[in-house]
């Protein structure tokens, strides 16, 4: 997995670096030394949207610390397509999973970032064809405005077959369509 971080290490993006997703998310929690056995039941979607999180956390230790308001505003385009192909074909084999059912929703992956980090807050997660800056900009600051969140963590989470692709960042007060596109526009580090 290539992890590449902007110059203050408050938003992140992954991409992959090979076709093997699952690999990719293992040899991840393992290398970051997750310590979170629930991570192996969620789908890959969950295990994404977590890792990711972890990530942004685990570098902003002073943004989060003593913060339950942390709100979560996610968007992608396919949704949970990716757990809704695997428990179609149980349905087809006659071989349903609830294991599977429980991840045929997008929200499940706000909620399991929630569940891991003990935050009690807003979440929501939108679908769209491309990252819509705007939205995503204009839902955090109401969050933040409205004192609903004290700090939102924003971005795109996106994983179907065997493609991915994640970008974080996290926002401690209103920001503009336009400095949400820099953010995650400017250039990653490795």
């Amino acid at each position: 997995m290539k992890i590449s971080y902007n110059k203050i290490r408050t938003a992140l993006k992954m991409t992959p670096l090979n076709k093997n997703i699952e690999s990719d998310l293992k040899e991840l929690y393992h290398a970051i030394v997750l310590d979170y056995p629930k991570f192996f039941k969620m789908d890959n979607l969950c295990k994404l949207g977590v890792l990711g999180t972890e990530l942004l956390v685990r570098n902003n230790k002073n943004l989060f610390k003593n913060k339950a308001n942390v709100g979560v505003v996610f968007q992608n385009k396919s949704s949970s397509l990716d757990s809704d192909i695997k428990h179609q074909s149980g349905i087809d084999n006659d071989t349903v999973s609830p294991a599977v059912f429980v991840y045929t929703l997008p929200n499940i992956v706000i909620g399991e970032i929630s569940i891991k980090h003990q935050w009690q807050s807003e979440g929501i997660f939108f679908l769209n064809n491309v990252l819509d800056y705007e939205l995503l900009s204009q839902y955090s600051n109401i969050l933040i405005k409205e004192k609903r969140t004290e700090i939102n963590l924003v971005g795109w989470v996106e994983l179907l077959n065997q493609e991915l692709k994640l970008k974080l960042c996290v926002i401690e007060s209103e920001t503009s369509k336009e400095n949400l596109e820099k953010i995650f526009a400017n250039s990653f580090h490795e």
